[in-house]
């Protein structure tokens, strides 16, 4: 078949997209009807009407010529198949494949070497191609002029788009062994798995074994690898969504086929949407590196170690961040520490590219023996791990934050987590350039401090001046209260008093503008410290951060507050002319000021996160995940989780007690609404408030018939 004899060159070449290849084949050159290919002028009704997928002029000149529908129409041999399957006209080539002959199907251009079938391929023309594949098999082992049959060429452009082609290709070809063993059916899984396409993967390795540790000619590039190369990790704002938060708990579950709630809570939350695509994606990636795995245990030692050591694979997958894979890898291979080629470890690895979870996993699974890794000199000039530590990240992993602040921050606090687990002994070390780490950190780290300060002092300005404002509006409108006060009246005591005051609006509208006016002055004082604040290195682990977030929450508080006192003054005004419009005001106001506080709100929780990560996105803890096997949603009942809900109020109970000792008036106050929830609303929680709450009898319906089923 001359593919293995030339599968060598081909995987040199750059793999360019099937957007670009197909933009090569629309080249004048291969259309040109002058010269040497004079004679196709006569065909040049035929080639505009396949470029143009126009069939009824096609089949016209079909019908007056027969010979044309096999004739080379272009200067390169391509037939009007081969221009409207590189033209992706399904439908076009559809009507031509009913007309032909066999024979004509294998016709190939002097280009590329393609039968029709190679182009129908790579434009994702999964009728066309089932279509040809069924007239004529023999299609599918016809190579071209790089020695490549329809499915190596497909692997090439591999895409979601083409999935279906691959998998009834690769259907078809079940009595090939030859193309899913050796360089071929390494280049073949490896395509598949950089593609994501990894449950079309799994099934391959299922069956043909060999896949899984076939090994492209360059003795680096395995499935394996290609697996290590993709960033699978969790980003940090998916973890801290509403969705994670729910599997945590075990009060939902991670199912192909989402629920009605999932799907109203992707809805209003595109973390939580993104947080199951995540979920959902590394459930069949651990399938597949597991699978992968048992054909490595099979082989022998020797086998074993030069296909860990002959491949780059583990520091790929440690750079990245694949937790699954190191842990495999060590659990399977542990020398797999060390990396004797580049004289390194992985530990260094993962210092150097901010890898905190595969740090925190080493160190904790690491023998006595392995820890002395830690104290080795690690870098050319002399350094150990905590200079390489006190380098600033790389860009990938230092982008992952917006701002300047949340960069330094989480650098800070990097270097100090990789000092408490060097020992102390070196924590002083003088490298090669005599510097000890903290003043590499300060070297490398200078030019992000400035950028840092000049964002606070930037971010400070622009509040006070917000602040300032509500502020002001606050006051005035505790001044000239809605609906004014007593002046002329007979009675005394009630001069000057306000009108309204006995309304309860009136009461929410003071507690509110009262709000606004502290949390804006607040936020004043705050963001003046930062201002007038001393900004070194050393503030920005905790001061400097701390004080801008609370600034911010403070700001965010007050506007809050103006726009519920806003409502209500209004309310009390219209009376009972326009009850709606307050709330509705209230309503669109509240929702484009949660729209308008994307920014701040991200760095809020970018800076807690960096100084607290939330307990439920620890590594160690596992959310609860369906089956994949089993697609139907799940439905969602109320009264199927109000039992979580209130082992979830225990828990909070529990840590405010464990915390701050029985008598705190927290978990006091928790455990007593735990007991009154258990003994009166357990029976029929949905049904008590569908009948006792008052609200829409859309709203009853539904509470009451959540109970019941």
């Amino acid at each position: 078949m001359g593919v293995l004899a030339t599968m060598g060159g081909f995987v040199k070449r750059v793999r360019v997209s099937a957007v670009e290849k197909l933009g090569r084949f629309s080249y004048s050159f291969c259309y040109k009807t002058t010269g040497f290919g004079m004679y196709h002028e006569s065909y040049r009704p035929l080639l505009e009407a396949a470029m143009n997928n126009d069939w009824q002029s096609a089949r016209v000149f079909i019908d007056n010529d027969p010979g044309s529908v096999k004739a080379s129409i272009t200067v390169c041999g391509r037939t009007a198949l081969h221009i409207a399957a590189g033209s992706a006209h399904s439908e076009f080539v559809l009507n031509l494949i009913e007309i032909m002959p066999i024979e004509a199907l294998e016709l190939k251009d002097r280009y590329d070497g393609n039968t029709a079938l190679h182009l129908a391929v790579i434009a994702g023309l999964e009728d066309a191609v089932k279509v040809m594949v069924k007239k004529h098999k023999k299609l599918i082992r016809i190579c071209n002029n790089e020695g490549l049959n329809p499915l190596l060429n497909a692997a090439i452009y591999v895409s979601r788009k083409n999935e279906e082609i691959i998998r009834f290709l690769c259907d078809e070809m079940q009595d090939e062994p030859t193309i899913f063993q050796g360089h071929s059916g390494a280049h073949l899984i490896c395509s598949i798995t950089h593609a994501a396409l990894y449950e079309l993967a799994t099934t391959l390795i299922d069956r043909h074994p060999s896949l899984a540790t076939a090994q492209e000619d360059d003795g680096n590039s395995t499935a394996l690898y290609a697996i290590a190369e993709k960033d699978l990790s969790i980003p940090t704002a998916y973890a801290k969504s509403i969705l994670s938060f729910l599997t945590y708990y075990g009060l939902c579950e991670i199912t192909k086929k989402p629920s009605i709630f999932l799907k109203v809570l992707f809805f209003f939350d595109h973390n939580s949407r993104g947080f199951h695509a995540r979920q959902l994606q590394s459930i069949v990636v651990l399938e597949l590196v597991e699978l992968i795995f048992k054909q490595f245990k099979k082989m022998n030692g020797e086998d074993k170690y030069q296909f860990f050591f002959g491949s780059n694979f583990i520091k790929t997958a440690v750079k990245n961040g694949s937790i699954d894979i190191v842990r495999m890898c060590i659990s399977t291979y542990p020398d797999q520490l060390w990396i004797p080629q580049e004289r390194r470890n992985i530990f260094e690895i993962a210092v150097k590219n901010r890898q905190e979870k595969i740090f925190d996993y080493l160190y904790e699974h690491m023998n006595a023996d392995e820890k002395i890794l830690t104290t080795r000199t690690v870098e050319s000039n002399g350094g150990n791990i905590l200079h390489v530590a006190a380098k600033i990240a790389p860009p990938s992993r230092l982008n992952i934050y917006s701002s300047p602040v949340a960069q330094i921050q989480s650098e800070i606090i990097w270097f100090k987590k990789v000092k408490n687990r060097v020992p102390r002994a070196l924590r002083n070390m003088r490298n090669n350039a005599d510097e000890i780490p903290r003043e590499v950190f300060t070297r490398e780290h200078k030019d992000l401090v400035k950028k840092a300060e000049a964002y606070m002092i930037r971010t400070a300005e622009s509040c006070q001046v917000v602040a300032a404002l509500v502020a002001t509006v606050a006051f005035a409108a505790a001044i000239t209260l809605p609906g004014g006060t007593f002046s002329d009246v007979t009675d005394a005591t009630k001069t000057g008093k306000p009108v309204l005051l006995q309304k309860q609006s009136f009461l929410v509208f003071m507690v509110a503008d009262a709000l606004a006016l502290f949390s804006s002055t607040t936020a004043i004082l705050l963001f003046l410290s930062i201002y007038i604040g001393n900004h070194t290195e050393r503030n920005f682990q905790l001061a400097l951060p701390r004080t801008l977030k609370r600034g911010l929450r403070s700001l965010i508080l007050s506007v809050l507050s103006v726009v519920i006192a806003f409502s209500m003054a209004l309310s009390m005004i219209l009376e009972d002319r326009y009850r709606w419009a307050p709330y509705l005001m209230f309503a669109v106001a509240a929702f484009t000021f949660y729209r308008s506080l994307n920014c701040p709100l991200k760095l809020i929780f970018e800076l807690d996160g960096i100084e607290k990560p939330l307990y439920w996105t620890d590594i160690k803890r596992s959310p609860t995940i369906r089956a994949l096997s089993d697609p139907s949603p799940v439905p969602w009942r109320l009264a199927v989780y109000w039992e979580d809900c209130l082992r979830f109020l225990s828990s909070i109970q529990f840590r405010y007690s464990h915390i701050y000792g029985e008598g705190n008036a927290v978990a006091d106050l928790l455990g007593k609404c735990g007991a009154i929830t258990w003994s009166q609303w357990w029976n029929e929680p949905p049904y008590f408030i569908g009948n006792r709450v008052k609200c829409p009898n859309i709203l009853k319906t539904w509470f009451k018939w959540t109970s019941k089923n």
